[in-house]
C-alpha cells in the first residue's frame, strides 16, 4: 500500500500500552520506541463474559482506567515505591514525556478523551475521529491532531425497496444525510487547521482508496499528501528522520505510475531506508 513508516499499536483493551514508530525494512527499524501511550474508553469485555463482569460497562471501564492512571502517577512520583513493570511502562505517559493516543470516533468519545487529557495533563492525539468535526472548537482549542481512519464508507442508497419489510424512505434519507455529514469531516478539519494524518483503522482497509475517497468529498489533494508524509511525521515526532526528501533523512520513497490521487495510478516501486523492497514479497507487511 506504499506505507514505509507506521505507528504500531496494540489496538485492544483500555490501557493499551506504548506505541512505537517503525520503518518497514527487513525485520523493522524502530525510529521511536515510545511514541505515545494508547488509551480507549469503551465498554464491554468484562471478566464475567459477554460484558457482564467488571468493568463490563463504560462507567466501569472509565473508572478503572482512571484508577490505573492515578496509581501509575503515584508510583512515578514515589522514588521509594517497589518496582512494578506495568507502572514503569506507563511512566513516560503519566509523567508527560509522551502524548496520549486516544481511540475515539464519536463526538462523545472525543469529549471524554479531552477530559482525560485535561485531568492528567496529557498532550493528546485522537485516532479514528469520524465525528471530530462536531467538536472542532474543542480540538482546535487544545491543539489536538487527528489521525483519521481510511475506512471510509461508500454512499448508502436512498432508493427504497419494495415489500412489507422495506426500510422507510425517511430512514434511508437520514442515513444518507449522516453519511454526507461524516464524509465532509476531513475537509472541515483541514479547513480549520487541525493537523491530520491517516490510519488503516480496522487494519483491513485500502489505504490509498480511502484517501482518494476523502479527496473526492472535499479534502484538498495537497492536504492529503501532507497527511501521508511530512504532516504525519510531525504529529508522530519523527519529522527529523522521515516525511520529506531532504539531505540527512532516511531514503523512504514510493514511486507510482501517476498521481497518487488518481484511481488508475498504481505503486511501481518502494524504497525503504535506501533499499528497494520486493513488492511481491513485501506487500503483506
Amino acid at each position: 500500500m506504499g506505507i514505509t513508516t507506521a505507528l504500531v499499536t496494540s489496538g485492544s483493551g483500555s490501557v493499551r500500552g506504548i506505541s512505537s514508530v517503525v520503518d518497514y525494512v527487513g525485520k523493522g527499524n524502530v525510529l521511536l520506541p515510545s511514541a505515545a501511550g494508547e488509551l480507549a474508553l469503551r465498554g464491554g469485555g468484562g471478566g464475567g463474559g459477554g460484558g457482564g463482569g467488571y468493568p463490563g460497562t463504560l462507567f466501569g471501564v472509565t473508572a478503572l482506567t482512571r484508577q490505573v492512571l492515578i496509581d501509575a502517577q503515584t508510583y512515578s512520583n514515589d522514588p521509594t515505591a517497589k518496582k512494578d513493570q506495568s507502572f514503569e511502562n506507563l511512566k513516560p505517559l503519566v509523567m508527560g514525556q509522551i502524548p496520549a493516543l486516544f481511540a475515539a470516533d464519536s463526538a462523545r468519545e472525543i469529549v471524554r478523551a479531552t477530559r482525560f487529557a485535561d485531568e492528567f495533563k496529557f498532550k493528546l492525539m485522537i485516532y479514528g475521529g469520524r465525528e471530530a468535526y462536531r467538536e472542532l472548537g474543542l480540538l482546535k482549542g487544545m491543539h489536538v491532531p487527528v489521525i483519521l481512519s481510511v475506512d471510509v464508507q461508500d454512499a448508502p442508497s436512498k432508493k427504497m425497496d419494495t415489500g412489507e419489510d422495506a426500510t422507510p424512505q425517511e430512514v434511508l434519507n437520514e442515513r444518507y444525510d449522516l453519511w454526507q455529514e461524516h464524509s465532509m469531516n476531513p475537509k472541515v478539519l483541514n479547513d480549520a487547521g487541525v493537523p491530520l494524518a491517516f490510519s488503516l483503522g480496522s487494519g483491513f482497509g485500502d489505504y490509498l482508496k480511502g484517501i482518494r475517497k476523502m479527496i473526492t468529498t472535499g479534502l484538498p489533494r495537497d492536504a492529503a499528501l501532507k497527511g501521508m508524509t511530512l504532516g504525519a511525521a510531525g504529529i508522530l515526532g519523527v519529522s527529523d528522520k522521515v516525511g520529506s526528501i531532504e539531505v540527512g533523512k532516511l531514503a523512504n520513497l514510493v514511486i507510482m505510475t501517476g498521481d497518487f490521487a488518481d484511481d488508475k495510478s498504481q505503486i511501481k516501486s518502494v524504497v525503504a531506508e535506501g533499499t528497494k523492497i520486493d513488492l511481491n514479497n513485501g506487500g503483506a507487511k
